[in-house]
């Protein structure tokens, strides 16, 4: 191989690893960033939300982009990607069971139950899972102000950067 292609084949390793690395950077700003807000009181509900769906198409890249290393678990991941955006019209009940708990998995046949909790699967799903719930718990505040959907809110995307840790 001649020294040019090992260089850019080098070079282009280099460069997505470090996109990801910023995705990563960006995911826990962005979920920073909404923490620090209904933390301290400065509730903008428009802007919350539009951070939750970022956080969700960060998630869903970071499951296309890295989904196919996680055999034999890449096809379980699709189905998390694809559904991401019916999770965000889905009840706090309805996503609890169907994706937080795996329902809708185990209906296409997988298990979540035998994942390790801090494995990169996981945690991948998380990435979709959590801000798409985050993202529930504020609609719902818009037509309901309750600290309880706030509260929710911190905590999803508390356990989500914990997750995302784990990310390849």
């Amino acid at each position: 191989m001649k020294p040019s292609l090992v260089f850019s084949a080098l070079l282009l390793f280099l460069c997505s690893s470090y996109t990801l690395a910023l995705d990563i950077q960006r995911y826990n700003q962005h979920a920073e960033d909404s923490i620090r807000m209904i933390r301290d009181g400065r509730i903008d509900i428009q802007h919350l939300i539009t951070l939750q769906e970022q956080l969700i198409r960060l998630g869903v890249t970071a499951i296309k982009t890295y989904g196919d290393r996680a055999k034999p678990h890449a096809t379980m991941l699709r189905e998390v990607a694809a559904n991401a955006e019916r999770m965000k019209n889905m009840s706090l009940t309805d996503i609890e069971q169907q994706w937080h708990r795996g329902g809708f998995l185990k209906t296409k046949g997988y298990s979540i139950d035998a994942l390790d909790h801090f494995g990169a699967v996981n945690s991948l799903m998380d990435a979709v899972i959590h801000p798409a719930t985050a993202y529930i718990c504020l609609k719902n505040y818009q037509q309901h102000p309750d600290q309880a959907l706030l509260d929710q809110v911190v905590a999803e995307l508390t356990e989500v950067m914990e997750h995302i840790k784990f990310v390849p």
